[in-house]
């Protein structure tokens, strides 16, 4: 029985470090999603804003095109 419970005592540093590594890389693998997930939003953010502008753009030319389509 002594036999058993100095194994198990001489593992427990080592369940200590495995812990610790398991904790990290979960912490790790969280703010990589999270940090993604920001850069997702900026990415359609930014897509939403340059079809406006390339919209009104397009609007301009026309304008200027005397209103006709200019692919024409």
């Amino acid at each position: 029985m002594e036999d058993t419970i100095v194994e198990v005592v001489k593992q427990v540093p080592a369940l200590v470090v495995l812990a610790w590594l398991i904790k990290s890389f979960v912490s790790y693998i969280r703010s990589r999603d999270q940090a993604t997930k920001h850069q997702h939003s900026s990415l359609i953010t930014t897509v939403e804003k340059n079809t406006t502008v390339l919209a009104e753009v397009s609007l301009l030319l026309r304008k200027l095109n005397g209103g006709r389509d200019v692919a024409k």
